[in-house]
């Protein structure tokens, strides 16, 4: 699931609306966040200092050959499949977990491009994402006085 939050719309900080790509399971209780953000650094870095995570994350558009001669041949993970797979809420986040830092490339399934019906037909997007957040519970940091 895609979907850019409205409130994000109009804000200069950004080339266009963050995305957001959900992925939970209510009946073992997990949910991930991946999302993919584009900063226009020019006006960010008037309102804060630039981080390293602030750099530009690309959206591809590739022909559609590109998906059997290089995302099958890549060993892809099928969030689908590996959903399935998740006993518990621990090894959901145990996996999310690995995922931190690392550079994803999503090929969204319900995005019509990449079933031709937006477009010629010919080309697939992918959205680079990162795994953002989790809701395993975390302990607070307390700051003595």
């Amino acid at each position: 699931m895609w979907r850019g939050d409205i409130k994000y719309d109009n804000d200069p900080v950004y080339n266009h609306p963050p995305i957001t790509f959900l992925f939970e399971s209510k009946n073992v209780g997990y949910t991930i966040w991946f999302t993919h953000y584009s900063f226009n650094l020019d006006k960010l870095k008037k309102e804060r200092p630039i981080q390293k995570d602030d750099y530009q994350m690309q959206i591809l558009i590739k022909p559609k050959s590109f998906y059997n001669n290089t995302i099958l041949k890549a060993n892809p993970i099928y969030i689908d499949r590996i959903k399935e797979t998740f006993k518990t809420a621990k090894e959901a986040w145990a996996w999310a977990d690995g995922l931190r830092e690392k550079t994803i490339y999503l090929f969204d399934g319900s995005d019509p491009m990449n079933w031709g019906e937006e477009g010629d037909g010919t080309t697939i997007r992918l959205i680079e994402v990162r795994m953002v957040a989790t809701n395993e519970p975390r302990e607070e940091l307390v700051f003595p006085d």
